[in-house]
């Protein structure tokens, strides 16, 4: 937990400051270029919300019909999906498409289906003659991990999960557990119990359907680095229900086989095809949308500052570094992110839920928030390492090392502003006196001094040791 909370300050400076710089991509950019869509189902966030966002950007694209399309009690028609993709194909720029569509209908789906292990690859190789009768289409694919969830009465799973789901969640997730640590006597019972209580039937279909998904998708990691694929996106289940599961494992099974930059592996999948609409746009423009345009800003800059080239040149500067901090900023977003949900959940589960006392935990007052002052170490390996790789040497190792600092410097910060605090709590100041010390410390000349504090409390111990000291 203190590292998810460790950006939260700085968070909100450069989330802000991201509001300020415009994309520079006119309503226009998309204008004559046709995409197909094939989205995993007829859910707003996979079909509707995705590509109207390109559609904004003067992108033609082109959907299925409703009736092919999947819905929560409707699995879709892949083979009608298939036939409109190939009727479609002649004059489209790309083709942005659900593999568990074009193999089961849709999400759901791809959960529920009774397809032979035949008919998926059957289908799956019709990727392959698409790209030999349209070599020209660029194709970006995503696909799913089939999920193990840790409840029953899911209407979205099989019909024997409603009953035995719990259970197949904790039979997988011993199973898996086993291939790494060694089960104690207890866990050993209990997992003799799940084999005696699950039907084997439930069983062979649940490991069966998951298997055939395997193949799907290690056939089109296959097809990626065969060319056939421009980009493959496969979306998982978020890491907390996967932390021992059958879901896992075959995690760990397609890791083996992925490798180049064209195939991704993340959490999640109803947002994801927004992620894969990115690396359409990037085709098309040869620029990721979510760079700021560097030449708008030159005229902006040159409106606000006139004659003053060196203020001008410094910010111009610091805008040639902003698309190489973008890991930095998508941590420091997610983290921030991750706070205000803790935040909010832990008070609505103890609002309509006070028998819920320690759950979730209690986040400690902001002046006691401290981090490992193994940072100090990795900080001191990092600026050694960057003494030897040079970004003509090796870019990528270079750009993560420049990350790593400014992550580890926005710890120290934070870490900072809290010592900072925690004085002020020691002198019993008033609130309208420590706002107004917030103030200045808001201001850049500061965060310096921020930094180190925050460096001296970690190497150091300040706290502890003042406390200490005054206590004799």
């Amino acid at each position: 937990m203190k590292k998810i909370i460790g950006f939260v300050v700085v968070a909100a400076v450069l989330l802000l400051s991201l509001g300020f710089m415009g994309t520079g991509y006119a309503a226009d950019v998309g204008v004559g270029k046709r995409i197909l869509f094939v989205p995993l189902d007829n859910r707003p966030i996979t079909d509707r919300e995705t590509w109207e966002v390109a559609a904004k950007l003067g992108y033609e694209m082109v959907i299925p019909p409703e009736e092919l399309l999947g819905s929560v009690d409707r699995h879709g028609d892949p083979d009608g999906l298939w036939e409109w993709l190939r009727a479609n194909a002649p004059g489209a720029k790309a083709a942005v498409v659900s593999t568990d569509a074009m193999l089961y209908g849709s999400l759901v789906g791809s959960r529920q289906h009774n397809f032979s292990a035949e008919k998926i690859m059957e289908r799956a190789q019709k990727f392959q003659q698409l790209h030999e009768n349209f070599p020209y289409l660029p194709i970006y694919a995503l696909g799913t991990i089939m999920r193990t969830p840790t409840y029953t009465g899911s209407s979205a799973e099989p019909e024997y999960y409603k009953k035995y789901g719990q259970m197949i969640f904790n039979y997988t997730a011993l199973k898996d557990k086993a291939e790494t640590e060694k089960l104690s006597s207890g866990e050993k019972k209990k997992l003799a119990n799940f084999e005696k209580e699950i039907p084997q039937y439930a069983l062979d279909d649940w490991f069966g359907r998951r298997e055939r998904n395997y193949n799907a998708n290690k056939f089109f990691i296959d097809l990626t680095r065969a060319g056939v694929f421009n980009y493959f996106l496969l979306g998982c289940a978020p890491i907390s229900a996967v932390i021992f599961s059958v879901s896992r494992e075959d995690i760990k099974r397609v890791k083996n086989f992925s490798g180049p930059e064209s195939i991704l592996m993340c959490s999640g999948a109803s947002i994801l095809f927004k992620l894969i609409l990115l690396a359409a746009f990037w085709f098309f423009t040869g620029r990721n949308i979510l760079f700021p345009d560097v030449h708008q800003m030159s005229m902006i800059l040159q409106q606000l500052y006139g004659n003053n080239s060196e203020l001008r040149q410094s910010v111009m500067q610091v805008l040639a570094l902003f698309p190489y901090l973008m890991p930095t900023l998508l941590v420091v977003y997610a983290s921030f992110e991750t706070l205000i949900n803790y935040s909010l959940c832990g008070k609505i589960i103890k609002k309509f839920s006070p028998s819920s006392k320690n759950f979730p935990p209690l986040l400690p007052e902001f002046k006691a928030w401290r981090f490992s002052n193994s940072l100090l170490l990795v900080l001191v390996c990092s600026f050694i390492a960057s003494y030897f790789i040079k970004t003509d040497t090796w870019f990528s190792g270079a750009v993560f090392l420049m990350n790593l600092q400014i992550v580890i410097n926005v710890f120290m910060f934070v870490q900072g502003l809290a010592v900072a605090f925690w004085i002020m709590d020691g002198f019993k100041l008033r609130r309208g006196t420590k706002i107004f010390i917030c103030v200045i410390l808001s201001i850049p000349f500061f965060w310096a001094w921020l930094i180190i504090m925050g460096m001296s409390d970690m190497a150091l111990n300040l706290r502890e040791r003042i406390k200490f000291r005054s206590q004799d």
